[in-house]
């Protein structure tokens, strides 16, 4: 993994969780061609793609997006992954309810090694499959189960991406933008500290 390179923009380490069989692949690579991309078969271990990406014309850097199977939630994934990062996307489906439930075990594998301050992005897809009723019902639920783990809601955010272009270009580009205003916060807070030492 490499590491970032400020001089020529930002590069940023975005890691993909979440159960298998919710697209994470199918919506990472629609993301890297710009067009939707199907695929069926399932991610085995972990796959790494760069993605050079300009935000509103002006701000440059890389994005190394990776790619982590479903079944590797608890063990497969290295801690390496989780220490790198600097943002993480889970996925999970309406149509499986059980990957809504896992949100929390992904949300606490995170926290192992990372801060709890760190923008953690849950991303909700098939809406488009199920009435708003449902769909209102199954998010109650994960707010709840969440809350019930210990977990306060407020420490990520979820939206629904249906499997369009338009979408999920919109999804990725308002989350990087969180993810470098969050590092530039954190920066003028760490500068902010040491000057308010020096002087006092």
């Amino acid at each position: 993994m490499k590491k970032k390179d400020e001089k020529n923009g930002f590069y940023l380490n975005i890691v993909f969780l979440g159960d298998e069989g919710v697209g994470k692949s199918k919506y990472l690579n629609s993301f890297l061609n710009n067009k939707l991309v199907n695929m069926e078969d399932s991610l085995i271990g972990i796959n790494m793609e760069e993605k050079e990406y300009i935000i509103n014309y002006k701000q440059k850097g890389i994005l190394n997006l990776i790619d982590t199977a479903g079944q590797d939630k608890f063990k497969g994934i290295t801690k390496n992954f989780y220490e790198k990062g600097d943002g993480f996307i889970i996925f999970s489906s309406f149509l499986i309810k059980e990957s809504i439930k896992s949100i929390i075990d992904w949300i606490e594998n995170i926290y192992q090694y990372k801060s709890k301050e760190l923008p953690i992005l849950n991303v909700i897809v098939d809406g488009d499959k199920v009435e708003q009723e449902t769909k209102d019902s199954i998010i109650d639920e994960m707010l709840n189960y969440i809350i019930s783990r210990g977990c306060s809601n407020s420490e990520f955010y979820y939206i629904e991406c249906n499997y369009n272009i338009d979408d999920i270009n919109k999804c990725f580009k308002n989350y990087i933008i969180e993810i470098l205003d969050f590092q530039k916060f954190n920066k003028m807070k760490k500068k902010n500290k040491y000057k308010y030492l020096f002087f006092n």
